[in-house]
C-alpha cells in the first residue's frame, strides 16, 4: 500500500508530465518522466508548475518558443495600420492586399487637429478591421467581407474584399473598385488589372497589381525632362533620372525607359552623348512597411560608380 508522501509524489511526477506535455512537447514529457521525479516538488500542481517553469523556461500559462503560435493565431490581432514611408504603403497595398481580394476601397483624410491614432481605433473597431487570420478565413468562407485598414501620415484606405459587410452600406456612396477605379496616392496609380502582350504574343489573362506614375505627373515629369535634355550635363541628368521618388514596379519602369528614351532622341539631334539606361532605378526595393525605410540619401550614396551617375 502506498503511503500518503507517495502518492503525494506520483500526483506531482504525473502533474508536471502533463504540463511538460501540453506546454513544450512530448520530448520534455520523456525527460519529466526520466528524471523519476526526484526533483519535482511535493504540495499539489501550483509547485509542480513553478518547478516546469523553471526547468523548461516557460512561467505561468506561457507556451515554449517551439510551440508559440504567431499572433495571427487570435481573434484579433495588434492592429499594424500606420506605415512609416510611401513605399512600405504601396506595397503594402500592391504585393498584400490587392492579391487576397481586397478591391473596393475608400479613401480619406484626417482632419487637423486630431490624433490619426485615435481615428485608427475607432475604424477599426467600427468595421472589423483588426481580425486575426482564423477570424478571417472563417468570414471568408461564410460569404462575409473582411476589411484591412492603412494609413500614412494622414491618408488613410479602408480596403474590403467581397461579401456581406455594414461596410458596403454605410460608405455606399464613396465605395471605389480598384479594378475600375485606381487609387491615387503620393503621384502613384495603383490598381489591379489583367496582364499585358507577353514576350511569346499571347496576352496575359492571370489578374496583377498595377503601379505606374500617374498620368498627368508622368506628362508633368516627361516635359520636366525634355526641357533639361540639353542644358545639362550627363552627370546631372543621370542624378535627375535616380532621384526620382518613385520604386520601379514594372509599369514604372516601362514610363520612365519611354522618358530616357525621348530625352535621347533631343540628345541625338543636338549631337550630345545618350544617356545609358543604367542611370535608372531598374530595382525595386523590398521595405518593411511598418518600419523606417532607408531613405534616398542612402540609395544614392549605394548607387555611386554606376555609369553617368556622381558628383558634375
Amino acid at each position: 500500500m502506498k503511503t500518503r508522501s507517495a502518492v503525494s509524489r506520483s500526483f506531482d511526477l504525473r502533474a508536471a508530465y502533463e504540463l511538460a506535455k501540453a506546454y513544450c512537447g512530448i520530448q520534455h514529457a520523456f525527460a519529466i518522466m526520466a528524471a523519476g521525479g526526484r526533483s519535482v516538488p511535493w504540495g499539489g500542481p501550483a509547485p509542480v508548475e513553478s518547478w516546469v517553469s523553471s526547468r523548461f523556461g516557460f512561467f505561468g500559462r506561457d507556451l515554449c518558443h517551439k510551440t508559440k503560435p504567431s499572433r495571427h493565431n487570435y481573434s484579433e490581432m495588434e492592429c499594424q495600420c500606420e506605415t512609416t514611408s510611401v513605399e512600405g504603403f504601396v506595397q503594402l497595398i500592391a504585393c498584400n492586399l490587392l492579391p487576397h481580394g481586397y478591391w473596393f476601397y475608400v479613401t480619406g483624410w484626417v482632419p487637423e487637429g486630431k490624433d490619426p491614432r485615435r481615428i485608427d481605433q475607432k475604424l477599426t473597431s467600427k468595421y472589423g478591421a483588426n481580425l486575426g487570420r482564423p477570424v478571417r478565413a472563417r468570414r471568408k468562407r461564410q460569404g462575409m467581407a473582411n476589411l484591412r485598414y492603412v494609413r500614412h501620415g494622414r491618408f488613410f484606405v479602408l480596403l474590403a474584399t467581397r461579401g456581406q459587410h455594414v461596410f458596403f452600406e454605410e460608405e455606399a456612396v464613396s465605395i471605389r473598385d480598384i479594378r475600375r477605379v485606381p487609387l491615387k496616392f503620393a503621384g502613384y496609380w495603383i490598381s489591379y488589372r489583367r496582364g499585358q502582350r507577353q514576350r511569346q504574343g499571347t496576352r496575359d489573362s492571370a489578374w496583377h497589381s498595377h503601379v505606374q506614375i500617374e498620368r498627368n505627373h508622368y506628362n508633368d515629369l516627361k516635359a520636366y525632362f525634355l526641357e533639361l535634355a540639353l542644358h545639362k550635363s550627363l552627370a546631372g541628368l543621370a542624378r535627375e533620372f535616380y532621384q526620382l521618388p518613385f520604386e520601379p514596379y514594372a509599369p514604372v519602369r516601362r514610363q520612365l525607359m519611354n522618358i530616357l528614351r525621348a530625352v535621347n532622341r533631343e540628345r541625338k539631334r543636338a549631337k550630345f552623348q545618350p544617356l545609358p539606361f543604367q542611370v535608372l532605378p531598374l530595382r525595386r526595393r523590398v521595405v518593411k512597411p511598418f518600419e523606417p525605410a532607408p531613405g534616398r540619401v542612402a540609395r544614392l550614396v549605394a548607387a555611386e560608380g554606376r555609369p553617368g551617375v556622381g558628383p558634375e
